[in-house]
């Protein structure tokens, strides 16, 4: 029903106006089935807990699962626990696999066994499984439900079976040929049907056989870059010795690495928890960004200690605060640019060896001398001018000028390594890189920039007294 000119909110209230409107229950149940799922899962957070109950009245079981697996985690579980535990049992065990253990996973211990004691025992182990995969792999995101055939089966006989298999499977756009499970050729639904004009010819004779595919172990990095080199919307999963586990979508690995960019980003701003909701208390959003607040606070009494310290350099040289703010900046700058460098670089998995690991940090260190040395040249000139224009001469120039180049190129320099060696050395000690937020490179940035700015700043002091 929906058409490109409606947008989302009017399609949502169109939905709830049509729900709450005197029609007739059959002619609410036609009209609703012709939007999709995604516009009818959009509705459910406008409305109250029991209009909900009456609006899953007008959907089947699939349906409702299709509607809710529209939804994020977040808002499916206490939409779950609204419902009457014989509609949840039939609902979650209408889902896709992967859809249910994105749900699963976001739920306490307590609940986690509750709801998987009330899936279909054949699918259990399966849910289980796909539950202890970290959630950067592919194992984690992977759907055990797909189309089988045999290399045996005629073009016919194969038709079959997908008509069979389809109601129960996501997509059915390759069909999997396995032998006791082993995965031996793929077909696509494109040649399958192209075949059809020769019913009795084997499926042998037009599979595929130089299969690509990853483990469960795959990251989602290395996957994602397959399916983009090879065209790949499926890509089957499988063990070491080639056992068909399942299979992952292009759309799937995008979201997974959607979720772990919001996840990343969360952490270089400081936030404990990856989960950002627009529509979360205060309370929650304040309990998720003061940890790193307060260890920033403790952080940065190290910073007006070392201004304190150095006050007697400060009434000597008052010009000195006014280029505090420039160079703190700079360098915090410097340090998360590296910081942002690395956290993708692990991410894609290419600093795994400890040539790869030095032939960074070189690279970082050059390029901080580098972008020091252009940033110190641009810098010392401006001084100059600047004093010059306020009436000071050359002469009484140039030595703080100096003082400033010198002090903006060490800390650029610096604050890269910085930025590159802290993500390093918690990895090392076994701590997500991530974790080594923006705001901790920037105060760390600070605290090494303000000791050799006012260090070079004393040494002038001194030579000139």
């Amino acid at each position: 029903m929906s058409a490109d000119f409606e947008d989302l909110e009017t399609l949502t209230t169109k939905i709830i106006d049509l729900f709450r409107s005197d029609l007739s229950f059959e002619e609410k149940r036609e009209k609703l089935d012709e939007f999709h799922d995604f516009e009818l899962s959009q509705c459910l957070m406008e409305l109250t807990m029991e209009e909900r109950s009456n609006f899953f009245l007008f959907f089947s079981d699939p349906g409702v699962a299709n509607i809710l697996s529209q939804l994020s985690e977040d808002d499916v579980i206490p939409i779950l626990k609204e419902m009457d535990m014989t509609r949840v049992s039939k609902v979650i065990n209408e889902m896709q696999p992967d859809d249910l253990v994105d749900i699963i996973k976001e739920m306490d211990e307590e609940d986690q066994t509750s709801y998987l004691s009330l899936i279909n025992p054949h699918i259990r182990p399966n849910i289980k499984q796909l539950i202890n995969f970290d959630e950067t792999v592919v194992g984690s995101i992977m759907n055990t439900s797909y189309v089988e055939i045999r290399k045996s089966d005629s073009i016919k006989q194969a038709i079959r079976k997908l008509v069979d298999q389809a109601p129960d499977v996501e997509f059915i756009s390759n069909v999997y040929v396995t032998d006791l499970g082993y995965l031996e050729g793929v077909v696509s639904l494109k040649d399958l049907i192209s075949s059809g004009n020769r019913p009795e010819m084997k499926i042998e004779e037009i599979m595929a056989t130089n299969l690509i595919a990853s483990t469960p172990e795959t990251k989602n990095e290395e996957a994602i870059e397959i399916m983009k080199n090879y065209d790949f919307l499926l890509l089957p999963i499988v063990d070491k010795n080639f056992k068909m586990l399942g299979i992952v979508s292009f759309d799937d690995m995008v979201e997974a690495l959607n979720q772990e960019s919001d996840a990343d980003y969360s952490r270089l701003a400081g936030v404990t928890d990856i989960t950002i909701e627009e529509h979360e208390t205060i309370f929650s959003t304040v309990k998720k960004r003061m940890p790193w607040l307060v260890v920033l606070l403790f952080i940065n009494i190290i910073t007006s200690s070392i201004v304190r310290g150095y006050s007697g350099v400060l009434t000597a040289i008052p010009t000195l605060a006014l280029f505090m703010p420039l160079l703190s900046n700079m360098a915090g700058n410097s340090g998360t640019q590296s910081l942002g460098v690395i956290i993708r670089l692990f991410a894609k998995s290419q600093l795994d060896t400890r040539s790869s690991v030095v032939k960074h940090l070189l690279k970082e260190f050059l390029t901080g001398v580098v972008n020091g040395v252009i940033i110190a040249m641009f810098l010392f000139v401006m001084v100059i001018v600047m004093k010059m224009i306020s009436g000071q001469t050359l002469i009484e120039v140039l030595p703080f000028a100096g003082v400033i180049a010198l002090a903006i190129s060490v800390a650029l320099i610096v604050s890269s390594l910085a930025g590159a060696l802290v993500p390093l050395v918690m990895k090392w000690v076994r701590i997500d890189p991530a974790v080594a937020s923006g705001p901790f490179i920037t105060t760390v940035s600070d605290i090494t920039t303000l000791l050799i700015y006012f260090g070079l700043a004393s040494l002038l002091l001194a030579s000139l007294l």
